[in-house]
């Protein structure tokens, strides 16, 4: 094995892939770094300086998706990688995608909960809502969805369905048959 980079810090979590880059989420004792690692070049690249406890990195087209006790961060990586967009967050855990392409993830605080929030293709962040539920607690997990319900699990070992998240547009379905202003179109 060859040593390529010492970062001076905890990796939690597997790199994300982006191109030549491997992206890291270094944990350090109060804060966290994110990193760069380029496989063609052997070299790191300082990105930003972030909260405590890393979350699950995510990866989406073009870059990551960094959570961490103090923000969500999004890394767009071209010919080098740098923050694209940054919101205030607590989440320590993992994060996941719906059908809409909204990032999902559970609030890792005494209140817990669940945040939604659009991420554009740019990977720059749009509107966020935030879903509650009397059993709110502590959080690491990230949601399931399955059809038309969206699983939650918290730190206390609750697990909920939420009902009717959205509905699906109704699915093509080629009729050889089908009916057009009153004639039956045959073959």
């Amino acid at each position: 094995a060859t040593v390529r980079a010492n970062l001076s810090g905890h990796l939690r979590h597997p790199p994300v892939v982006a191109g030549d880059h491997l992206l890291l989420h270094v944990q350090h004792a109060t804060n966290s770094t994110l990193v760069a690692f380029n496989r063609s070049t052997n070299s790191t690249d300082f990105i930003a300086s972030s909260g405590p406890s890393p979350a699950l990195p995510l990866r989406v087209s073009g870059g990551a998706l960094f959570g961490d006790g103090d923000h969500l961060t999004s890394v767009l990586c071209e010919a080098t990688c740098r923050v694209q967009d940054r919101m205030n967050a607590t989440t320590n855990g993992a994060m996941k995608r719906d059908r809409s392409g909204s990032v999902w993830f559970p609030i890792n605080t005494p209140g817990g909960g669940w945040t939604s929030v659009e991420v554009s293709s740019n990977l720059t962040f749009g509107t966020t809502s935030t879903l509650v539920t009397s059993f709110d607690t502590y959080g690491t997990a990230a949601p399931l969805f399955i059809g038309e319900r969206m699983y939650l699990g918290n730190d206390a070992g609750v697990l909920l369905a939420h009902e009717v998240y959205y509905a699906d547009p109704p699915p093509f379905v080629y009729d050889p048959m089908a009916t057009v202003g009153g004639a039956v179109l045959a073959t």
